[in-house]
């Protein structure tokens, strides 16, 4: 619903899914300057705007808020697999997009390329009281939830991490302590057909 004093949120976009393979040989992820790696991080909820009336609620306080989106999916997959000092597997979740009238502030980021916790959208206090500010995303952890304040609303809740598999020929791979992962990592053999 739009008016003259309400924006309606909307949920940030999913990192979509990526997939590596070499049916016989070796994947090596290796840093490359000014790029992020492997990222298919989850983008920010939009926030929801209302007046910035001194009146509590304000108007606009029926408006809802984006989540973010959650991470995506990666798939790595050869007979062997080998990480160097600065590879990364991103697949955060994207911040919650949070309430106010403060512009653009007050949605959530995407999933930031270097492997960052996106952070929920926020405004600072108005003359209402205090918007209630989006959920971070999970990089690492849990997604945290929207925080809510005076008025029956939220902000919007934080994306979920995505998923991470890599498969080798023996379920192994080499570089682990080089490698960034954020994203719910698993490993696995190479199956056969």
């Amino acid at each position: 619903m739009n008016s003259g004093f309400v924006d309606v949120g909307h949920a940030g976009r999913g990192g979509g899914a990526i997939q590596l393979v070499s049916g016989t040989g070796e994947i090596v992820l290796m840093a490359t300057p000014g790029l992020a790696g492997v990222h298919a991080g989850g983008g920010g909820g939009r926030g929801c705007t209302n007046d910035g009336s001194a009146s509590n609620p304000p108007s606009g306080a029926g408006c809802g808020t984006g989540g973010g989106g959650s991470g995506g999916g990666i798939l790595v997959e050869a007979a062997d697999v080998r990480f160097e000092v600065g590879a990364a597997l991103l697949a955060s979740g994207g911040g919650g997009g949070g309430m106010g009238g403060c512009g653009t502030v007050r949605n959530g980021q995407d999933a930031p390329p270097s492997g960052g916790t996106a952070a929920g959208g926020s405004c600072s206090m108005e003359a209402w009281g205090l918007p209630p500010a989006g959920g971070a995303g999970a990089s690492t952890s849990a997604a945290q939830v929207g925080v809510s304040t005076e008025y029956a609303a939220a902000g919007g809740g934080g994306g979920g991490l995505g998923r991470i598999r890599v498969n080798t020929r023996d379920g192994t791979y080499a570089g682990g302590a080089n490698l960034l992962a954020r994203g719910s990592l698993t490993t696995g053999a190479v199956g056969t057909r």
